[in-house]
């Protein structure tokens, strides 16, 4: 009998422990989740910390229909230090900030040339900060670039910043970076850190005109400069340079490109050269890659020198009743033009990475390595000194294709 109570009691023991709840379990609405990261300097305080938040909302009408819509928030707060700050919004919106769903961490260029990594271990050391997470170093204010990141084909925030960063993809003019990208970068000794550019589309934009016959109008502009309306949204548009934990420099689109031609990024691109059969003509052309380029690094004279391949497929997207651009010469004339072009901004990015900014965002002390049997032996050739004094040999081997659906008669 006693042991018929015992087990009986053991077994109502097991159910009501599997039947208790969870205490300290957070649902949904506790949350305050986070699309975004801003981080200003302050005119009060060490730093100006801005969450972006998604504000969800709900619209109900009729009896079997329903839709859904969605806003953000930007909160600001003058605070000491990331955690701080995020301790002090925690108390304002009354709920927890959860950073689990965060899309993008932007850093404003003020902080950025000072040094950013006090910030980007406290990031990277955040168990909710996911690696993907996007890096952009923003033109204006982190602040004022979260305020007016504003989805313009998009229902959800969050979405926005994705979508940004994959049309990367299709333009060429801007380059995806994770945080966990860009820290491996700033801890390599052989590679420096780069991220994207942001700034705020204003009237401020310059239109670059060309004064030689191998140019690329539409590459000359960094995020702020585009000639697009409506003025007042955000983009994503050039690169940021950094040497250790600095900003120093800034790259354009153009740039971006020759920089994505040569790590194997590229994917495809519209690139626009002059018409070489008309004067103060030009002609647009759809480049994509058809294989991986080939770098290579020799040490002459206790010089770098540094010889690039680049291997690209054309098709001629410009057409007019005049142009006869499936003869095999004019092709062979605009392969000639489209290839010194390149060659020509390929050229002009290296060399302003090496002699002007002084940082190697390419990577090419890594292909070193294989010349050198120890570490110790690779480290003493300090290659952060080193790279500046490189010079640089680009080929371009292009293939261009007439794109005509119709013919002429």
């Amino acid at each position: 009998m006693k042991r018929k109570i015992f087990l009986l009691i053991l077994i109502i023991s097991i159910c009501l422990f599997f039947l208790t709840g969870c205490y300290d379990i957070k649902e949904i609405e506790d949350l305050a989740y986070a699309i975004a990261i801003g981080i200003d300097s302050s005119e009060t305080s060490v730093i100006k910390l801005s969450i972006q938040f998604f504000v969800p909302s709900s619209e109900s009408g009729g009896d079997s229909s329903s839709s859904q819509s969605s806003s953000s928030t930007v909160i600001s707060v003058d605070c000491d230090s990331i955690d701080s700050g995020v301790n002090l919004i925690n108390s304002y919106v009354g709920k927890e900030v959860n950073l689990a769903h965060c899309k993008a961490i932007v850093i404003s260029e003020t902080i950025a040339i000072q040094g950013i990594s006090e910030y980007l271990y406290t990031l990277i050391n955040n168990i909710q900060i996911r690696p993907d997470c996007n890096m952009i170093i923003s033109r204006c204010n982190a602040e004022t670039f979260l305020q007016n990141s504003k989805p313009t084909l998009e229902t959800l925030p969050a979405r926005y910043y994705e979508t940004a960063i994959e049309s990367i993809q299709s333009t060429g003019y801007s380059e995806s970076m994770s945080i966990s990208q860009f820290y491996n970068n700033y801890k390599d000794n052989f590679c420096e850190a780069s991220a994207v550019l942001g700034g705020l589309n204003t009237d401020s934009s310059e239109y670059n005109p060309y004064d030689t016959p191998y140019i690329d109008l539409a590459g000359n502009y960094k995020a702020d400069e585009m000639p697009v309306e409506p003025k007042g949204n955000t983009a994503s548009l050039g690169m940021a340079a950094f040497l250790d934990d600095k900003l120093v420099g800034e790259f354009d689109g153009i740039d971006t490109l020759a920089h994505l031609m040569i790590t194997n990024k590229f994917d495809k691109c519209v690139v626009t050269i002059s018409n070489p059969f008309k004067e103060n003509k030009l002609i647009s052309l759809f480049v994509t890659k058809q294989k991986n380029s080939k770098n290579k690094v020799y040490i002459v004279n206790g010089s770098p020198f540094i010889k690039t391949d680049i291997y690209l497929t054309a098709s001629i997207l410009s057409a007019d009743a005049n142009s006869d651009y499936s003869n095999k010469k004019n092709l062979s004339l605009i392969e000639e033009y489209l290839k010194h072009s390149l060659e020509s901004q390929i050229s002009t990015f290296l060399y302003k990475s090496s002699k002007e900014l002084k940082t190697d965002i390419v990577g090419f002390g890594r292909l070193l390595r294989t010349n050198y049997l120890t570490d110790n032996k690779l480290n003493e050739l300090d290659w952060p000194t080193l790279y500046p004094n490189s010079f640089f040999s680009c080929n371009v081997h292009c293939n261009v294709t007439s794109s005509y659906i119709i013919s002429k008669d």
